[in-house]
């Protein structure tokens, strides 16, 4: 029973290794060899199912690399100067987590601190590794269960989310105050532009190819275990 409702969750799992479910109507197909910047895309709706991107791994890994140069000036440097009759002040973003702290606002200093700091430093370090690992050939057994941790650790980075919120306070705080922005602007602003080069770069199936059996394995178990918990509970 168990094993049924596994398989009724996860339809995925019954395809063939060169299958897809479509994103947007799941009609279950197989994939056509792609040529480079090639589109395969659904005959039922016409949605991209996978886009043939030779080079996307090694473009990942190099906005990836440029990211983890950002990293510390993006999170220590100044972030902007605020001059408000003469009293002039700087922060970063880990003085803005200190400060909410301070204020006993732990909630909100945490969220920010896992959203705008951990979560996008894990992202970049796993990556960064995961990447090369399959250039160098020397992929660990569980990287299959590293490249599914570092998807799910995407929806808590949310950096463009605090950037934009950056941008707005600069625009509002132009009416009461001089703002001069800083390096640590430029530097976060970069840091975003990569991570979000680097996602459009990646694709998974891209790096399940070059995953070796035992960590595919090893995925496999993870995912099957996991949805048969939910069919138990």
């Amino acid at each position: 029973m168990i094993e049924s409702e596994t398989a009724m969750s996860d339809p995925q799992s019954l395809l063939p290794a060169d299958g897809i479910l479509c994103p947007e109507c799941d009609l279950p197909q197989r994939l056509p060899p792609l040529t480079a910047d090639a589109a395969a895309l659904c005959p039922r709706c016409g949605a991209t199912l996978y886009r043939g991107q030779p080079e996307g791994m090694r473009r990942a890994l190099a906005c990836s690399l440029a990211g983890l140069l950002l990293f510390p000036a993006a999170m220590f440097a100044p972030f902007m100067t605020l001059d408000v009759g003469g009293r002039i002040s700087r922060g970063a973003i880990v003085d803005g987590v200190a400060a909410m702290a301070h204020e006993e606002m732990w909630i909100v200093a945490v969220l920010v601190l896992i959203t705008g700091t951990l979560a996008p430093l894990a992202m970049l370090l796993g990556e960064t590794y995961l990447l090369l690992a399959i250039r160098w050939k020397r992929v660990p057994p569980w990287g299959g269960r590293l490249f599914r941790w570092l998807r799910f650790l995407s929806r808590w980075s949310m950096m463009e989310v605090y950037m934009l919120g950056l941008l707005v306070a600069l625009v509002k705080l132009g009416d009461l105050a001089q703002v001069t922005p800083e390096a640590g602007l430029f530097a976060f602003g970069g840091l975003v532009a990569m991570s979000a080069a680097s996602a459009a770069a990646l694709e998974p199936r891209d790096v399940w190819a070059h995953m070796p059996l035992r960590a595919l394995q090893d995925a496999s178990a993870s995912d099957a275990a996991a949805a048969a918990l939910e069919a138990t509970s």
